[in-house]
Parts: C-alpha cells; sequence; structure tokens
C-alpha cells in the first residue's frame, strides 16, 4: 500500500490538512454583524471567504468588527484565509463599501 504524502510549503514543511464541519454564512453590511452561535466544541480553526471586501474581528459572543482598518482586520472579496481561531468563539464583519456575506467554514 502506498505511503500518503501531504503537500508541502515554500519552506518544506508539510501542510496539514483539515476536516470541515459546520459551514455558517454571515450578512455583510453597514452595521456589525457576527456568527449566530459560538464555534462548534474543539474548533480552533476557521476559513473565510467573503463575497465582498470586509472588516472582521474575532472574539466572543459581544465582538464587534469596525470598518476604519483599526481594530479589524480587511479581506478583499473572495479572498479564503484560514484563520487559528485560539480562544474567540465568534466572528463579526462589516462591510467596507457593498453588502454581501461572508462564508464562514469551521475546521477540524
Amino acid at each position: 500500500m502506498a505511503q500518503t504524502t501531504l503537500p508541502k510549503d515554500a519552506n518544506n514543511v508539510a501542510i496539514q490538512t483539515m476536516a470541515p464541519t459546520t459551514p455558517n454564512v454571515v450578512a455583510v453590511g453597514v452595521g456589525s454583524l457576527r456568527t449566530g452561535a459560538d464555534f462548534g466544541d474543539g474548533v480552533k480553526v476557521v476559513e473565510l471567504r467573503p463575497t465582498v471586501a470586509c472588516f472582521i474581528k474575532f472574539g466572543t459572543s459581544s465582538v464587534t468588527a469596525l470598518a476604519d482598518g483599526t481594530d479589524s482586520f480587511y479581506l478583499h472579496a473572495g479572498e479564503r484565509v484560514t484563520y487559528h481561531v485560539g480562544e474567540h468563539t465568534r466572528v463579526a464583519v462589516i462591510q467596507d463599501s457593498t453588502a454581501g456575506n461572508l462564508f464562514v467554514t469551521e475546521l477540524l
């Protein structure tokens, strides 16, 4: 039987793969909105993909994103990014200039 190998990054380090568990969609608009529930048990990594340019911030059930770039991170429309969320349990989002959606996939 052949041995399974993982893809490697630019430093020749194996890239670990993760399984998607729970999908979430958060509306992106002029006011900050967050995921409706905490990330699932054991989730420490999420993949984010916005349909529009936006700002995001991780935190707890009261997290709020700001559209000024001083407190929240900017994501380009269509960008797919993966974040280690640590102890954070939710993500908040606010639009840059137009409304859309933020797709949040929890990974284990």
